[in-house]
């Protein structure tokens, strides 16, 4: 938005009443206290210079700081948002929107790749989902105002090409027009007159046409193989966008492992407490910085703080995998479909086990992580999940031998540990339920369990969360 005078050298305003009223208070102090009168002109002496060092110096790096008026972008018919600045440099702004999940991640991946070694520096690409259940694809980036529009033209042409070319030009469609501009104002529409404050986590945004609350907070699952638990939080509701915004430096990628969660639903507290629910820590961003902030979110340029450097293929990879993970209505309908084609074969694959455990263990409210290792025979051992003492294999594609090995490492595993429990997820058409060739102590084998499929899953997991629960009233008895 556009930003006056006082707005902009905020801080520089501020850290000179600051040091005014220091100044002040000091020699006040000093004539006071301080008899000699050469002793009070050094002292003073020393505070003025220092005092002006600070101001020049903040004066400078808030005048170096580039700042691009948004509240009167210029549309093209390409598909492009241009925003002045007062420097040598304008912003533009455009965006995709992902209509399908179901991608080759190898070709995604190295197409996202070259994306992001050619993309100019300190360019924005965010990642981004809505209440509607929408996925988009948005670029910020700033070129110099003589070459502008030849360079603009040609990253959104390269840019637009590759994706047509990688995830198929039914799947991508370059946004336009007014649903370019809502988009970028995330819905809100008219143009933006002010914002303020309501309470200590709420603003208000005040357009030529309505007013809006907005509440910003942070939200950081404890990894990215957890996105899809946040998605199935905020399936339910309104009015909502969550972005990841990804910044080109020089070399590098700076990423964050945090999301931007912009929400209108009166309910956000209860939002962001299922959230913590979900295995991913949420805060609000104070409703002074969300007023100050609500520019760079807008364009999508608001890095956290808890930033992290990395390089192209794992930016590539982490945005390829964020992009391919489902809805959970979209997720349910097909697992509904595998399901019923598994019925008359009895087969699983390894990842829609890993996707329907991770499912129903959420559903049943039991805490788990993902490929967690353990230690058998002193040898490290891959848990394909892991929920309290249950550990969870896949089994895939495996032969008689095999299996046979693996099982008695187990078993010697289960006799240290006494309250482990193993649960074997059969992906493949033999049943290896009867084929150990040594006996096992039957103490042992009660907490070795075969699963072939959801149901006999869902009843398992339900024989859990009842042990959990008696277990806790025991404590509690005791207590």
């Amino acid at each position: 938005m556009r930003t006056s005078i006082t707005t902009r050298y905020e801080q520089t305003l501020s850290r000179f009443f600051t040091i005014l009223s220091v100044s002040f208070f000091l020699v006040v102090i000093l004539l006071l206290t301080s008899p000699i009168l050469n002793l009070s002109n050094l002292i003073l002496a020393f505070v003025v210079c220092f005092s002006s060092i600070l101001i020049i110096r903040t004066f400078y790096l808030e005048h170096k700081q580039e700042t691009f008026d948004i509240t009167s972008p210029t549309l093209f018919e390409t598909g492009l948002l241009v925003f002045q600045s007062q420097g040598s440099r304008c912003a533009i702004f455009f965006a995709f929107c992902i209509s399908n999940t179901s991608l080759n991640q190898i070709r995604t991946q190295r197409a996202l790749t070259i994306l992001l070694k050619v993309l100019p520096s300190s360019a924005i690409i965010a990642v981004e989902w809505t209440s509607e259940k929408q996925c988009f694809i948005s670029f910020y980036i700033k070129l110099d105002r003589s070459t502008f529009l030849n360079r603009a033209s040609e990253l959104l042409d390269n840019i637009h090409k590759s994706f047509s070319k990688t995830l198929g030009p039914q799947s991508i469609r370059l946004l336009n027009g007014a649903e370019l501009t809502s988009h970028f104002s995330m819905g809100i529409p008219g143009r933006f007159q002010k914002i303020s404050i309501i309470d200590r986590n709420q603003i208000n945004i005040r357009t030529d046409t309505l007013s809006t609350k907005k509440a910003i907070a942070v939200v950081t699952p404890t990894s990215f193989d957890r996105f899809h638990s946040v998605l199935q939080t905020l399936n339910d509701n309104h009015d909502f966008r969550l972005i990841l915004p990804i910044k080109k430096l020089d070399t590098t990628m700076q990423m964050t492992s945090s999301f931007i969660l912009v929400s209108g639903n009166p309910n956000i507290y209860h939002i962001l407490q299922k959230l913590q629910a979900a295995s991913a820590s949420s805060k609000f961003m104070p409703a002074s910085k969300s007023m100050k902030m609500f520019g760079d979110v807008l364009s999508r340029n608001q890095i956290q703080e808890e930033h992290f450097a990395s390089d192209y293929q794992v930016a590539a990879t982490t945005i390829t995998s964020l992009l391919s993970t489902k809805w959970p209505s979209d997720l349910n309908t097909e697992i509904s479909t595998r399901e019923n084609q598994e019925s008359t074969t009895g087969v699983m694959n390894a990842l829609l086990w890993k996707e329907m455990v991770g499912r129903e263990l959420s559903l049943a409210k039991l805490p788990y992580q993902n490929d967690t290792v353990i230690f058998v025979d002193r040898l490290p051992v891959r848990v394909d999940l892991q929920s309290n003492d249950w550990l969870f294999f896949v089994i895939s594609h495996v032969n008689e031998f095999q299996f046979n090995w693996f099982y008695r490492k187990i078993s010697r595993f289960l006799e240290r540990n006494e309250t482990n429990e193993v649960v074997f997820l059969l992906a493949q058409s033999k049943d290896l339920r009867q084929i150990q060739d040594e006996p096992v102590n039957q103490t042992i084998a009660c907490r070795i369990h075969f699963i072939l499929n959801r149901q006999e899953l869902v009843l398992l997991l339900e024989e859990k969360k009842a042990q959990l629960q008696q277990k806790l009233t025991g404590m509690v008895q005791v207590a």
